[in-house]
């Protein structure tokens, strides 16, 4: 167990969060609600942004509510990223390795593998979105954390740019071994495999799964919704497991992906990139879609 709370209570205003119990794995820890429902206040307080009034935070079976949050090995990623404005890239990647516990080694593989050798010299009013976002990712991997958190970082991106990003955190998680606990608002996100999917409403846990079968709550379903969509020849359809087939000959280059209950595939169709949920196996190198099985979509 990487993680445990216990008996957690903490109030901000007229606001208060309580945690009965909540153990979150090593691994792809998600966690859902919505607005207003806690999952900030509880990423700050497991960060140690904040201190709760009451109740227990173990790591590894080590109480960290005493630490610092500079000593408890875990990175947090908010929503506006909170790149130091006053300096260049290289010195918010470097920050942690001057004045902490940040890995040299780890600093000049990522500035490859997030291809970040061309915005050294910027300032973060000089980047892009999803460039301010690889920044953000690279720093927090950095500081070698056994911890990652991620609250909604990549919300104010388009899907394609959102999905890209998680695609990659998987091989990052495993080659530089730190585990994530990411808040968001969007099922998409899960597409990749997750280990706990946390529900949480009004400040309090509602549940927290290890499958899709075994969400019980009614607050918990709302949060998800499904919807597989490409376009073909200018038009829009919807996809579903009977509108495609597999083949070692012909059809589109296809990425792939095992979830618990489903399959996941990234999909490249005219220089365009598409996500698609699937209950069956590749049986191919090749994916082929059968425009008489799908249904139009509207654009």
């Amino acid at each position: 167990m990487l993680l445990s709370i216990e008996d957690l209570s903490f109030t901000l205003g007229k606001f208060k969060i309580s945690v009965e119990n909540l153990d979150i794995p090593s691994g792809r820890n998600f966690v859902m609600g919505r607005n207003g429902s806690g999952k900030t206040t509880l990423m700050k307080l497991i960060s140690g942004i904040f201190t709760p009034t009451e109740g227990r935070i173990e790591m590894n079976g080590e109480s960290v509510i005493e630490k610092p949050s500079w000593e408890r090995k875990i990175s947090y990623i908010p929503q506006d990223l909170l790149l130091f404005p006053n300096m260049n890239v290289e010195k918010n990647l470097r920050f942690s390795i001057d004045h902490g516990s940040g890995n040299d080694g780890i600093y000049r593989q990522l500035i490859s593998e997030l291809d970040l050798k061309g915005l050294l010299d910027r300032k973060p009013t000089e980047l892009s979105g999803g460039q301010a976002q690889r920044v953000a990712v690279a720093r927090a991997i950095i500081s070698d954390p056994d911890i990652v958190l991620m609250d909604e970082p990549l919300s104010m991106q388009d899907q394609a740019s959102r999905l890209s990003i998680l695609s990659r955190l998987r091989e990052l998680m495993e080659k530089y071994s730190f585990s994530i606990i990411y808040v968001t608002h969007d099922q998409t996100d899960l597409d990749f495999g997750f280990d706990t999917l946390t529900f949480m409403n009004d400040g309090q846990v509602v549940e927290s799964v290890k499958s899709m079968n075994e969400i019980s709550h009614v607050s918990s379903r709302s949060m998800l919704r499904f919807g597989n969509t490409i376009m073909l020849n200018g038009e829009y359809y919807e996809v579903n497991d009977e509108s495609f087939s597999f083949s070692e000959r012909n059809g589109y280059l296809f990425r792939h992906w095992e979830n618990q209950e489903y399959h996941v595939y990234l999909v490249r169709i005219d220089q365009n990139e598409y996500f698609l949920r699937s209950y069956r196996l590749p049986d191919g190198n090749l994916i082929n879609f059968h425009l008489d099985r799908m249904k139009k979509m509207e654009p």
